[in-house]
């Protein structure tokens, strides 16, 4: 083989290597604007067969179909097109309804209106197996499921074995380990949740530790996989080494807001549901949860729920990091004639 065929393949290969591994940066895409619907990079000739991470985020609410950003309809909406709804809403037939929401006991016309394995019999959301249970929305009002049967809660400050034993958001934490409210733990604190440390002192739970957001934001990388889990790797431009960014935002959550809300869903008199949605007793009697608006803030939008406004702020040119494992790599597939280079 001659030295210039095999400068060529190596050109070809490295290509190849960094399509696949290298830094893949996203930016944030205004509503209509532009976005990259493909979780492939293509190569002449060639598709990588790999798990990749959309190359021009929509913001939450939002959806990148026939390479637009296009808004998510909501309750009652037309979802012919996106195929999709906003939130914990589902698309059937056509229509944003609410399914899985309504909780032991609660009036219901079929199946799907209740949560987990609950079923509609006679007109009410039934657990058959009563008090055998295999989670939480299958048991009464202000019961918990542990062990494979509906039991009383633990008190916060209770001795636990199991999370499943304690109040709705409570954790059993500590050694000895205890029921504990939510927002307990502090900066170095065990955690299994977020809502365990103090987010309101911009703590997240990492790796069962609270850590500060600022720590974690001064982290350099060279992609999403040098960051913790609910953060991304912001690109630097000029440079092969970006800065891990939180992609959750707590501002305008008090301490005392979220507390308000634990202890309305508590006191609610509502059974317990995995999708709380606008038609779910919880949310016409305690509102939204104040940490919906937070979650995947990787663009934020000018009215204030996810994108921003101009597309470029500091999270823009974003490297995910799910941590999720990831199909392993499948090799190549032939290119054909009506794939896009």
């Amino acid at each position: 083989m001659s030295s210039k065929i095999q400068i060529f393949c190596l050109f070809f290969l490295f290509g190849i290597f960094n399509a696949i591994f290298g830094q893949h940066c996203m930016k944030c895409a205004e509503i209509n604007s532009s976005c990259d619907p493909s979780n492939r990079p293509k190569i002449k000739k060639y598709l990588i067969d790999f798990h990749f991470t959309d190359f021009s985020a929509c913001a939450n609410g939002t959806l990148c179909l026939n390479s637009k950003c296009m808004t998510l309809p909501d309750l009652g909406g037309d979802c012919s097109v996106t195929k999709r709804c906003l939130g914990e809403l589902s698309c059937n037939n056509n229509k944003c309804v609410s399914e899985n929401y309504l909780g032991y006991g609660e009036n219901c016309t079929k199946d799907d209106d209740c949560s987990g394995h609950l079923t509609c019999t006679g007109g009410v959301c039934a657990n058959g197996q009563y008090p055998k249970c295999d989670s939480r929305e299958e048991c009464k009002v202000g019961e918990a499921c542990y062990q494979d049967a509906c039991i009383a809660p633990l008190d916060d400050g209770k001795e636990c074995n199991s999370n499943d034993q304690c109040q709705i958001l409570s954790s059993c934490l500590g050694t000895p380990k205890i029921c504990t409210m939510p927002l307990t733990a502090v900066e170095g604190g065990v955690c299994d949740d977020l809502t365990d440390c103090d987010f309101t002192k911009n703590l997240l739970c990492i790796d069962n530790k609270c850590v500060s957001i600022s720590s974690i934001e001064a982290k350099n990388c060279s992609s999403g996989n040098d960051c913790p889990h609910d953060t991304y790797c912001v690109c630097n431009p000029d440079s092969t080494t970006g800065m891990c960014k939180s992609s959750r935002t707590f501002d305008g959550i008090t301490k005392e807001k979220y507390i308000i809300y634990v202890d309305c869903m508590r006191n609610s008199k509502c059974p317990y549901v995995d999708d709380i949605t606008k038609e779910s007793c919880i949310y016409k009697r305690c509102g939204a949860d104040p940490l919906e608006n937070s979650k995947n803030m990787k663009c934020k939008s000018s009215g204030g729920s996810s994108s921003s406004s101009s597309g470029t702020s500091h999270y823009h040119n974003l490297i995910r990091s799910d941590k999720l494992n990831p199909p392993p790599f499948s090799g190549f597939k032939k290119f054909q004639s009506n794939d896009e280079c």
